[in-house]
């Protein structure tokens, strides 16, 4: 993720969200709230879309 030019920091946050949500221990984790596997998955498809730009 490149943090030049406009950046989209829902996405920023998203993607910080989830990494934390995968790492940390699971009480910790359970305290950010449930989020819909339907919200992921849209959030996923759209950072797939974003990865290869510039060079």
């Amino acid at each position: 993720m490149r943090l030049a030019g406009k950046v989209d920091w829902d996405e920023v946050a998203t993607v910080l969200t989830e990494s934390y949500r995968l790492l940390a221990p699971k009480k910790l984790a359970a305290e950010l709230g449930d989020v819909s596997p339907s919200k992921r998955a849209a959030t996923r498809s759209r950072r797939s879309g974003s990865r290869r730009r510039g060079g």
